[in-house]
């Protein structure tokens, strides 16, 4: 396959990457699948050697708002803390398709411990609770990587499945708990340092 080819096939992905998305839907307190800092490092575009691969992270995170659409009420001083951990799992191959390499991944999050604690605004009454468990599981069956030397694009299509739990009365659920599309294209140029000798 010639650079043209390519070429024309990472510009048709990068068109599709935004037509392809489902629209935009409200949820609870505008709550999304993305935990800001948790979804992936600088080099997410760059495919290492066939093989599969595991990391593993945990992630400690406090967070607190004054006021949160919560459920069918409104509360106020809300005070939230989860302890979670992040099992990923990613095969890579040396499989072309489309003049890219293949590969899958698989995200499972769990919640070792969570608990959120507010005042319901018409009575003021504190409410709180506790949880851990499983939250919903990622899973993104096509991911595709183009490299040419120093530059990376990669293409994945990939699926939350609703597989935690949800409640509209509790204080604190783990994830929101609905089946969403995630359409991802990451760009990376890197430029390895050459050391000179001493």
């Amino acid at each position: 396959m010639n650079t043209y080819d390519r070429n024309w096939i990472a510009a048709t992905l990068v068109v599709l990457t935004f037509f392809l998305n489902p629209a935009a839907h409200a949820t609870e307190g505008g709550a999304s699948l993305y935990l800001p800092g948790t979804y992936n490092d600088f080099s997410a575009a760059v495919f290492g050697p066939s093989g599969v691969y595991f990391r593993n992270d945990f992630l400690p995170y406090h967070g607190t708002i004054s006021r949160a659409p919560i459920g069918a009420q409104i509360f106020n001083d809300v005070d939230q803390r989860v302890w979670m951990n992040s099992f990923k799992f990613s095969l890579q191959t040396d499989a072309g398709i489309l003049g890219a390499r293949y590969g899958a991944a698989l995200t499972l999050p769990v919640v070792l411990a969570g608990r959120a604690e507010g005042f319901v605004e018409l009575d003021q009454a504190k409410r709180q609770n506790r949880r851990s468990g499983i939250g919903d599981l990622y899973i993104s069956p096509i991911q595709l990587n183009w490299g040419w030397g120093e530059h990376h694009l990669t293409f994945s299509q990939g699926i939350f499945a609703p597989t935690g739990s949800y409640d509209a009365d509790r204080v604190f659920n783990p994830l929101p708990t609905f089946c969403d599309w995630h359409s991802r294209l990451l760009v990376q140029a890197s430029r390895q340092r050459r050391s000179s000798p001493t």
